[in-house]
């Protein structure tokens, strides 16, 4: 599209600039708004000391009246501030539905970055348009709006979360694919978890762990996930002498106990007999990671030779201790022989 003067007789699909009373627009329709809802205080204190630099971009819905292509919150803002005519830019005559849509996308697009639900807005309203999502995204980045076809059919998913994330979301405070995790549970569950990752705010993997580590519990033990995080952070909340990262591992702690009771034995066991076999400090015996796998690792500390031979002539009788033996093996039961 491209700009033009004001005239008497816009050329079909041009854009043109007219001052409207702002009793002329419907703010009921919001067929083609995009933004989420934000304080308005900055944006009025610009248009108070600067003006309305971008003037808001409308189309006629009838002869006397307009809709908002873009610009929602600039013209809210000028209500506010009682500025009553505004200059407006207007769309002339021939734009189609999709042109508009374009338009309120790239509009937006060419301001700022849209955050995850504005993009979901903008998708929502280009797949009126197109069923295939790759022919979608194509489109988008025509407007301004960088998505591939992977990101448009999870924009796709956030219009079925629950209406209590999507300001999360907005503010970045919730991870796209976390909130698409939680959009899989049911209201209070997904609700609980929100409300645990705001308070503790864990890394995105700590919160992919303690969604997944959850969900494998309850599954296992055929119970609500409800029920498990809120039996895993019932005791956690009343340490006041825990901070943020102490609480974090403290769920952690408690979900993979729940959920691997047989490794978090072994661990108990290990560190008991780790402690028969008498080892001294040069000698460190090293488990798997979170004892899954079976590579142990032996690290030797020493000086010289003679440091060297005294580490090794402790090695070598460990061939036959039994708590090495069931240490390796993993054995998870501790019946020491009798002697």
């Amino acid at each position: 599209m491209k700009n033009a003067f004001p005239s008497a007789h816009p050329l079909p699909g041009a854009i043109f600039f007219k001052t409207i009373e702002l009793s002329r627009v419907d703010l009921t329709d919001t067929t083609y708004q995009i933004s989420t809802p934000t304080p308005a205080e900055g944006l009025m204190t610009s248009i108070r000391e600067v003006g309305l630099l971008s003037p808001p971009l409308l189309r006629a819905s009838s002869p006397d009246r307009f809709i908002i292509i873009s610009g929602f919150k600039r013209i809210s803002a000028c209500r506010e501030l009682g500025l009553d005519p505004v200059d407006a830019r207007i769309v002339g005559e021939g734009l189609s539905d999709l042109d508009c849509c374009r338009m309120a996308i790239a509009d937006n697009t060419s301001n700022r970055a849209l955050n995850a639900v504005e993009q979901s807005a903008a998708v929502l309203k280009l797949s009126a348009f197109f069923d295939d999502d790759r022919t979608l995204s194509l489109e988008a980045r025509k407007a301004g709006l960088d998505v591939n076809p992977e990101l448009v059919k999870k924009l796709k998913k956030l219009t079925m979360l629950h209406a209590e994330m999507m300001a999360p979301i907005a503010s970045g405070a919730l991870p796209l694919t976390i909130a698409l995790e939680l959009g899989r549970l049911d209201r209070d569950a997904a609700l609980a978890f929100l409300n645990l990752f705001e308070i503790l705010k864990p890394t995105l993997n700590h919160q992919k762990e303690m969604l997944t580590l959850s969900r494998e519990i309850s599954a296992a033990g055929r119970i609500p996930i409800l029920q498990v995080i809120r039996d895993v952070t019932a005791d956690m909340m009343m340490y006041e002498s825990l901070d943020r990262p102490q609480k974090i591992q403290k769920i952690r702690n408690n979900l993979q106990r729940l959920r691997y009771p047989e490794m978090m034995r072994f661990e108990k066991q290990f560190q008991k007999r780790l402690l028969r076999l008498n080892l001294p400090e040069c000698i460190r015996l090293v488990p798997p990671a979170h004892f899954e796998g079976t590579q142990f690792t032996l690290s030797l500390t020493f000086e010289d030779i003679s440091q060297f031979k005294a580490c090794t002539d402790i090695l070598n009788p460990l061939v036959h201790h039994p708590d090495f033996k069931k240490i390796l093996d993993k054995d998870v039961e501790d019946n020491p022989p009798i002697r």
